[in-house]
């Protein structure tokens, strides 16, 4: 006897199936995921590090049921809200370096406020289902001790289950929803750098580093000059780097300094005058650093010493005899005019004093009657007016070639703050910042780039020294905006 199967049976086997299978389908939370990394997560301050987030993107599903955020496009089907990546107390984030080639891909992505370029590497597989893959990647460097805490990253995307297909929109989700998944919160301990065994001369250089000496020209008449340029390049930070000051070099006086940076690589570049024809070479350079390898310790990366050939002057003058000791003169005040008994002692007989106290005097009165007559043409009556608090009074500075951008600086921060700050102190002015609502981390990079632009004024400042001054005026210009709206 045939036995029939109930409608009744029949339904239920049917839901329970359809129960079944939906059991075994993902959650929407499991469609998405996003994880920080950080490459060293005990840092020494100063010391500079990676940070990556990853995020992976259920790629069939999100075509069928992803939804755009925004009405802008973006090549990522999801936002990144990661508030640290704006900024972190007490870590300085350092500027971005894409990678470039022909097998690099990139895409777009929305992170926090801004639509960013992230690196999109090779999809993987994950329960038979294939995951888009993105990378964010970022510089950053540690400048305070103790802990930061990097909050659990979020992933926030919208989808839909139904869709209906309009003659106008085209496809068109009828029940939008929004899903969020997070990662893992990320804690940095940061350490201080030990005070034992800390070199003479350590100018904050923190990091793997070696140093090259070139000399030209390597052969030179007593009273021309030579330019030593020192290369420090490395594993490391070096934007806050302090250059040794060489006022020790025996036999040679250092006339003036400039410093640039190109790539990875800090040059700084010696004005140098011979003092004697004894003197037979530039001697070795330290260049103390801290080398953070485990277990940490400070080290010095030397140069080669570069020898030279220092013939006599004028009427065979030597600057001084053989037996004598080798001046060493100070930068900078009455040490950088020669004494009367390194001049040939005929000219010196030949020529009347008058003359000779004018022909000292008359080209320092020439160079600062010079300097004071370009720093009066860099002073444009539009930067003091009612526009200097604003990102435009330093761009239009820029622009016309300002020479003295420490000032312009100051008075942006001083009608930023309702107060000059002329005359104040790094201290103070980094007081002055912390009290009207700006983060220590940006009033300390204030402080710094005021020095950076003073040392400008004379050494001139590079296209890239210039976007990150603008750069750093417009996140001051933002930070200020909303210490503003706050109060």
């Amino acid at each position: 006897m045939r036995r029939v199967l109930r409608p009744r049976w029949l339904c239920c086997s049917l839901v329970g199936l359809g129960s079944a299978l939906l059991s075994q389908q993902p959650s929407v939370n499991q469609r998405a995921a996003v994880a920080t990394e950080v490459s060293q997560s005990s840092p020494f301050v100063g010391e500079q590090i990676r940070l990556k987030v990853r995020v992976e993107i259920d790629h069939e599903w999100f075509t069928a049921n992803g939804v755009p955020l925004f009405r802008q496009q973006v090549g990522v089907p999801a936002q990144l809200l990661a508030p640290w990546l704006d900024e972190q107390e007490g870590l300085v984030w350092l500027p971005r370096t894409e990678s470039v080639g022909p097998d690099v891909e990139r895409s777009t992505m929305a992170i926090n406020a801004a639509v960013v370029s992230v690196l999109r590497l090779p999809d993987v597989q994950r329960e038979g289902r294939e995951f888009r893959v993105y990378q964010y990647d970022r510089r950053l460097r540690v400048i305070e001790a103790g802990q930061r805490i990097l909050s659990a990253p979020k992933l926030s995307f919208a989808y839909a289950t139904e869709f209906v297909d309009d003659i106008v929109q085209g496809r068109t989700a009828l029940d939008r929803h929004l899903g969020e998944v997070a990662g893992e919160e990320s804690v940095l301990q940061v350490r201080a750098l030990p005070e034992g065994g800390r070199p003479a001369g350590f100018g904050g250089a923190v990091g793997r580093f070696d140093a090259v000496a070139r000399v030209r020209p390597t052969e030179v008449t007593l009273g021309e000059q030579l330019q030593l340029e020192l290369v420090i390049d490395g594993d490391g930070y070096l934007g806050a780097f302090e250059p040794p000051r060489l006022d020790g070099l025996s036999g040679l006086h250092v006339l003036g300094s400039m410093q640039r940076s190109e790539g990875d690589q800090v040059i700084v570049t010696y004005d140098l005058q011979p003092m004697s024809t004894v003197v037979r070479e530039v001697p070795a350079i330290d260049i103390p650093f801290f080398d953070p390898t485990p277990p940490g310790a400070y080290r010095i990366a030397r140069t080669e010493s570069v020898s030279l050939v220092v013939k006599p002057g004028v009427g065979g003058d030597s600057g001084v005899r053989p037996s004598d000791p080798v001046p060493v003169l100070a930068a900078g005040g009455l040490a950088d005019i020669a004494t009367m008994d390194a001049m040939p002692s005929d000219q010196a007989r030949s020529l009347p004093p008058l003359v000779l106290v004018a022909g000292l005097v008359l080209p320092w009165l020439l160079i600062g009657a010079f300097w004071s007559w370009r720093r009066s043409q860099s002073r444009t009556p539009g930067v003091v007016a009612g526009n200097s608090g604003t990102v435009a009074a330093f761009v239009a500075a820029i622009e016309r070639g300002e020479v003295d951008l420490e000032r312009v600086f100051v008075v942006f921060l001083g009608a930023r703050l309702g107060s000059s700050v002329e005359g104040a102190t790094g201290d103070e002015l980094r007081q002055q910042l912390v009290l009207a609502g700006i983060s220590e981390g940006m009033a300390l990079r204030a402080e710094r780039l005021r020095e950076k632009l003073a040392k400008a004024r004379y050494a001139g400042l590079s296209p890239g020294g210039a976007a990150a001054a603008l750069s750093l005026v417009e996140e001051l210009a933002e930070a200020f905006d909303r210490a503003g709206a706050r109060s």
